[in-house]
């Protein structure tokens, strides 16, 4: 096996006699994905939580000695402004690095290897590794490494071990989640999740200009506070118990959960450094059952700052639960409660492996939260298997009902935003899957693109699911989901700000 020898310089390895020079990178969305609707303030944004977490972990654990750096896509300009930082001013700040980790999502991947390559030129001996959602799939990691030599290692999953001995130069073959090149094959380590219970408080003081990206808030209104990303849990009991939905590239099977004194620690933390106090927890499902909930809320600290909490949950999760569910969420200062209901057609959801939600169901649960003071997002998929127009018909009546009945009136709580996405069938998805394995769509991909679809580690989403509506459902053509979304935007901006409605892909939908 090839051993870790991520660190040469001449005949020597740097860390034994220099400070191994570490830098991390989130790279800005890819052009065709660069004009993205949101219903999240987003300007700006602040760093990435995942790098503050993988900073600290590695100056908690590592043996040897280092210096790190993180820098985000965004940066600050004057009077609280913001521009997206250009791949070349991200690749002067990596560039002196040994070790250089890019963060990769489907919607940053082209700009992700992009930067691999600047960083490469200037600095052919940095190792490169690439780290996200979009490349824990054992599918994008193979066809990185066949196809781009400027990416030496890919991390499937959690990066905090493997990037703790990337540092320490321990071998290859033992760092977990690893995928690597060894004598012209492909190797792909097995996977371990991090103890939760070795993380330690992290904060952003690594990442460059984090003062002017993190704005005061106390010059923002709610709605606009841009929130940090923490997490109670890893892992999703659903996919474990059930199988991942069909539109989901959760890589993760098990499950973990944060000690939850920790959870209140590190927002404490969070809030005494950087004075930050709106927070989104990340987990797949925060909502796991009431108990877990009480627990959270049991090791609650006294004298606490007024935090605001965004969570993801079903709504069965809130019915089933009742007034005890509901009240909990409100002693944690939840704010919100995303929704991913995807269709309320259930033969949609059905085959993408997701519960039905009824709509009756939905609307106890939105009403629980309402009488609560929670508000709540509403998220929505056009475009999935089994499409239909009676379904997209249905799906705009339930939601035109919820929107009329919880959108307005006295206090707080009710529908708050509306997420409406088209489709995506990113790689890692059963349903990229079951697309590539169709011979007359691979063919038409080819066709149109010139690429062969199961090779192309940057398939055309639009593209792919376009061919997917044709396929696997009853609309006549793609225009029609495309309409149906405009109807339902249309619709939305009865009832909310036009700055509450989003979603992904929408650029292609024309304006209603």
């Amino acid at each position: 096996m090839e051993q870790a020898n991520c660190f040469r310089k001449e005949n020597n390895v740097i860390g034994m006699n220099r400070k191994i020079r570490v830098r991390l990178a989130f790279p800005p969305s890819d052009k065709r994905y660069a004009n993205r609707f949101l219903a999240y303030p987003e300007k700006p944004m602040p760093p990435q939580s995942g790098h503050g977490l993988l900073a600290y972990w590695a100056r908690k654990h590592a043996k040897k000695d280092f210096e790190l750096k993180t820098i985000s896509d965004q940066k600050p300009l004057e009077a609280g402004n913001y521009s997206n930082r250009t791949l070349k001013e991200i690749a002067d700040f990596c560039k002196d690095g040994n070790l250089v980790g890019i963060t990769c999502w489907y919607h940053n991947q082209e700009n992700a290897l992009t930067l691999a390559r600047m960083v490469k030129k200037e600095n052919p001996e940095a190792r490169i590794v690439l780290g996200g959602p979009n490349v824990s799939n054992g599918v994008s990691a193979d066809l990185i490494l066949r196809n781009h030599p400027e990416v030496d290692y890919i991390v499937r999953r959690d990066g905090e071990e493997p990037l703790r001995m990337l540092i320490d130069s321990e071998p290859l073959q033992n760092i977990p989640g690893l995928v690597y090149r060894s004598a012209g094959a492909i190797m792909r380590n097995r996977i371990e999740d991090t103890n939760l219970r070795r993380i330690p408080l992290w904060d952003f003081k690594d990442c460059k200009d984090h003062e002017k990206l993190l704005l005061p808030h106390s010059s923002l209104p709610e709605e606009e506070l841009p929130m940090v990303g923490i997490f109670s849990n890893r892992g999703c009991i659903k996919a474990l118990k059930k199988g991942p939905c069909s539109y989901c590239t959760s890589s993760f099977r098990g499950f973990k959960r944060l000690p939850p004194e920790l959870f209140w620690k590190q927002m404490k933390h969070l809030y005494s450094i950087h004075n930050l106090s709106s927070f989104y927890c990340v987990d797949n499902i925060f909502t796991l059952s009431f108990q877990y909930v009480k627990s959270i809320l049991d090791a609650k600290p006294l004298g606490l700052p007024d935090f605001s909490i965004r969570v993801y949950s079903y709504p069965t999760d809130i019915s089933s639960g009742g007034l005890g569910m509901a009240e909990n969420l409100a002693g944690l200062n939840v704010s919100n409660v995303f929704f991913g209901i995807e269709s309320f057609d259930p033969k949609v959801n059905k085959l993408a492996n997701k519960e039905p939600f009824s709509l009756t169901k939905i609307s106890e649960s939105i009403s629980l939260l309402k009488d609560h003071g929670i508000g709540v997002t509403i998220a929505l998929i056009v475009g999935l298997p089994g499409e239909s127009k009676a379904g997209l018909e249905k799906t705009t009546r339930f939601l035109s009902n919820l929107l009329k009945k919880y959108s307005k009136g006295n206090g707080k709580g009710g529908v708050e935003r509306l997420y409406i996405s088209l489709g995506m069938p990113l790689i890692g998805t059963s349903w990229y899957l079951d697309l590539v394995s169709n011979h007359r769509i691979r063919k038409t991909y080819f066709d149109k693109t010139g690429k062969d679809l199961s090779n192309d580690i940057s398939p055309d989403y639009d593209l792919l699911n376009e061919l997917s509506i044709v396929e696997y459902s009853s609309l006549e053509t793609p225009e029609q989901a495309y309409k149906a979304i405009s109807k339902i935007v249309k619709m939305a901006k009865n009832y909310l700000p036009e700055k509450m409605i989003g979603g992904f892909g929408l650029e292609k939908v024309p304006s209603p």
